[in-house]
């Protein structure tokens, strides 16, 4: 089964908007235990190397880390307690201070990929959306707007 990524770039990395982007796809008390889980934080998109491993048990501590941190990228995924058509949720934090709403769905289902891409924009103050295919979310903005031109005819029928 192949799924459509539908990716959301917004200015704006707000605890409250992020909460609600979690409660809106998935089932937001299934996915708060993230006990045992590792965030791996890169301060520099093209040295692996220099990263830092930080242990984290809640979603709620996530979205802080990702919040208050700068200039540097992770990315947190969710593949259980989702909601139905969902096949997974991202967050990801960018190199340029920056936030990108993930949503994936069948991509057998056309119309559920743009009813998604439709909700980011009006509920989530994003800038703006890219519909992609089993791609993984950019590091930056500049990186955004390359993956979008890309794959821009994705949804024509």
């Amino acid at each position: 089964m192949f799924w459509f990524d539908i990716y959301g770039l917004s200015d704006k990395k707000d605890k409250e908007l992020i909460n609600k982007f979690l409660s809106e796809f998935a089932h937001r008390d299934q996915i708060e235990d993230r006990s045992g889980d590792i965030v791996t934080i890169f301060s520099d998109q093209n040295d692996d190397a220099n990263q830092e491993n930080i242990a984290v048990e809640t979603t709620t501590d996530l979205i802080e880390l990702g919040v208050k941190t700068f200039n540097k990228g992770f990315v947190v995924y969710f593949h259980k307690g989702l909601k139905p058509d969902i096949t997974s949720l991202l967050l990801k934090f960018t190199y340029d201070n920056k936030i990108i709403y993930g949503v994936s769905v069948d991509q057998n289902n056309k119309t559920e990929a743009r009813n998604v891409r439709d909700k980011l924009i009006r509920d989530f103050h994003v800038k703006d959306v890219s519909i992609e295919c089993e791609f993984p979310p950019a590091d930056d903005e500049s990186e955004f707007y390359r993956n979008k031109e890309y794959w821009k005819d994705i949804l024509k029928d």
